[in-house]
């Protein structure tokens, strides 16, 4: 599950810097090509980091990676998107605001949320999808 949690960490990262660098696209070139250079850029980023890291158990994996996350948030000056999410979370059911908020803003590993909700960790992970796209924002 951590691979695909890191592919999530990694699409998002994807186009979020698309996202801020859209005034750089330029209009009537093919936007994949542009989009998959981001991509390629932050798989490479993410691959320096990782073997930079020493190896550990996939909790303390997932926590460097929400740590990151969260550094580098607070270094690009995204402290207004994070409340703009904060904010869409809190419109969520109460089921799936506990996950959204264990799993991303707690950094609860999976199998610990699976132990919390009473679930099995596929459950969980199948689950947090649905969570996610419960979102009104």
């Amino acid at each position: 599950m951590a691979n695909k949690a890191l592919v999530d960490d990694m699409a998002q990262d994807t186009f979020l810097i698309a996202y801020r660098r859209i005034d750089t696209f330029e209009a009537g070139r093919p936007f994949y090509p542009w989009l998959k250079g981001i991509a390629v850029n932050v798989m490479r980023g993410k691959a320096r980091k990782m073997k930079a890291m020493p190896m550990g158990t996939a909790e303390a994996f997932e926590a460097e990676l929400a740590r990151l996350a969260a550094e580098q948030a607070e270094q690009a000056g995204d402290s207004d998107l994070i409340a703009y999410l904060r904010d869409c979370v809190s419109r969520l059911g109460d089921k799936a605001k506990r996950m959204i908020n264990a799993r991303y803003f707690g950094g609860t590993s999976v199998i610990q949320m699976a132990v919390e909700f009473g679930s099995t960790p596929k459950a969980v992970a199948q689950k947090l999808p649905e969570a996610r796209r419960l979102d009104e924002c």
